[in-house]
Protein backbone atom coordinates (compact mmCIF):
# COMPACT_ATOMS: atom_id res chain seq x y z
CA UNK A 1 0.00 0.00 0.00
CA UNK A 2 1.36 3.63 -0.22
CA UNK A 3 1.12 4.49 3.09
CA UNK A 4 3.96 1.91 3.76
CA UNK A 5 5.99 2.55 0.56
CA UNK A 6 6.36 6.02 2.01
CA UNK A 7 7.09 4.90 5.21
CA UNK A 8 10.29 2.86 3.63
CA UNK A 9 11.69 5.91 1.62
CA UNK A 10 11.20 8.46 4.33
CA UNK A 11 12.94 8.24 7.90
CA UNK A 12 11.05 10.98 9.51
CA UNK A 13 7.76 10.19 11.66
CA UNK A 14 4.96 10.53 9.63
CA UNK A 15 1.98 12.16 10.73
CA UNK A 16 -1.94 12.02 9.20
CA UNK A 17 -3.42 15.21 8.97
CA UNK A 18 -7.23 15.26 8.03
CA UNK A 19 -8.27 12.28 9.77
CA UNK A 20 -11.78 12.67 9.90
CA UNK A 21 -14.28 10.03 8.65
CA UNK A 22 -11.84 7.33 8.85
CA UNK A 23 -13.43 4.52 10.71
CA UNK A 24 -11.86 3.06 13.90
CA UNK A 25 -10.01 -0.13 11.97
CA UNK A 26 -8.47 2.52 8.92
CA UNK A 27 -7.09 4.22 12.03
CA UNK A 28 -5.44 1.23 13.35
CA UNK A 29 -4.25 0.41 9.84
CA UNK A 30 -2.68 3.63 9.39
CA UNK A 31 -0.82 2.88 12.70
CA UNK A 32 0.39 -0.18 11.54
CA UNK A 33 1.48 1.52 8.55
CA UNK A 34 4.03 3.77 10.44
CA UNK A 35 1.85 7.26 10.88
CA UNK A 36 2.95 8.27 14.76
CA UNK A 37 0.44 11.24 15.14
CA UNK A 38 -2.87 12.00 14.17
CA UNK A 39 -4.91 15.49 14.24
CA UNK A 40 -8.40 14.29 15.14
CA UNK A 41 -9.29 18.54 15.91
CA UNK A 42 -12.73 18.32 13.61
CA UNK A 43 -13.84 15.04 14.61
CA UNK A 44 -14.07 16.36 18.59
CA UNK A 45 -15.29 19.68 17.42
CA UNK A 46 -18.09 18.09 15.97
CA UNK A 47 -18.87 15.75 18.74
CA UNK A 48 -18.54 19.34 20.75
CA UNK A 49 -20.73 21.28 18.53
CA UNK A 50 -23.79 18.63 18.31
CA UNK A 51 -23.49 18.42 22.16
CA UNK A 52 -23.45 22.28 22.54
CA UNK A 53 -26.80 23.03 20.08
CA UNK A 54 -28.81 20.39 21.83
CA UNK A 55 -27.93 21.92 25.31
CA UNK A 56 -28.29 25.44 23.80
CA UNK A 57 -31.53 24.29 22.90
CA UNK A 58 -32.58 21.91 25.76
CA UNK A 59 -35.31 23.75 28.94
CA UNK A 60 -33.31 25.53 31.13
CA UNK A 61 -30.46 25.80 29.27
CA UNK A 62 -27.17 27.93 30.76
CA UNK A 63 -23.92 28.91 30.04
CA UNK A 64 -21.81 26.51 32.91
CA UNK A 65 -24.30 23.51 31.27
CA UNK A 66 -23.41 23.99 27.64
CA UNK A 67 -19.53 24.75 28.58
CA UNK A 68 -19.85 21.39 30.57
CA UNK A 69 -21.70 19.37 27.76
CA UNK A 70 -18.65 21.03 25.04
CA UNK A 71 -16.18 19.74 27.72
CA UNK A 72 -17.56 15.88 28.50
CA UNK A 73 -17.83 15.93 24.14
CA UNK A 74 -14.14 16.48 24.01
CA UNK A 75 -13.09 13.70 26.93
CA UNK A 76 -15.15 11.26 25.48
CA UNK A 77 -14.25 11.60 22.30
CA UNK A 78 -10.36 11.40 23.36
CA UNK A 79 -10.53 8.57 25.04
CA UNK A 80 -12.22 6.92 22.54
CA UNK A 81 -9.69 8.30 20.13
CA UNK A 82 -6.35 7.14 22.62
CA UNK A 83 -8.21 3.40 22.94
CA UNK A 84 -8.53 3.50 19.19
CA UNK A 85 -4.70 4.59 18.48
CA UNK A 86 -3.49 1.85 21.70
CA UNK A 87 -2.53 4.95 23.77
CA UNK A 88 -4.51 4.38 26.77
CA UNK A 89 -2.38 4.15 30.07
CA UNK A 90 0.56 5.74 28.27
CA UNK A 91 2.27 9.01 29.17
Amino acid sequence: DLLGQIRQRVDIPLVMHGGSGLSDDQFRAAIAAGIVKINIFTNLSVAATARMIAAANAEGASYPRIVGVISDAFCERCCHHLDVFGASGKA
